[in-house]
């Protein structure tokens, strides 16, 4: 069963990939993102500064993003960093049912990434 709209486009703050790839980005577009506004798509989905700030150190921290139930409330959406030559290029993502057990496959997808990342580091 499909969780969510396949494709199209979301917000930085709203999305796992999207927070990945902010939590990255240099520290002046995150600033401008930040101080919104910021959409809400569920009760779940972070429109505080303060709040979005915290969530994108963590993600640095622990190297990945959790969100469940962030655009949709039956959907949970996980996403990991992959670099290029040290440089974060992309963002893998998933998305699976909030059910309580997506919280097991961040890490299956941290070594997808880190398969990527060693791809794309040896790619001329």
């Amino acid at each position: 069963m499909n969780v969510t709209h396949v494709g199209g486009r979301l917000p930085l703050h709203a999305s796992s990939s999207g927070l990945v790839l902010l939590a990255h980005a240099p520290a002046e577009f995150r600033e401008r993102v930040i101080s919104g506004p910021l959409l809400a798509f569920t009760s779940q989905t972070i429109v505080d500064g303060r709040r979005l700030r915290a969530e994108l150190a963590e993600i640095r921290r622990r190297g990945f993003a959790f969100c469940q139930g962030h655009i949709r409330p039956e959907a949970t959406g996980l996403a990991v960093e992959v670099r290029r030559n040290g440089e974060i290029v992309a963002a893998l993502g998933l998305v699976v049912p909030n059910d309580g057990t997506a919280w097991a496959l961040h890490r299956p997808l941290q070594l997808a990434g880190l398969a990527l990342t060693r791809a794309l580091s040896r790619a001329v």
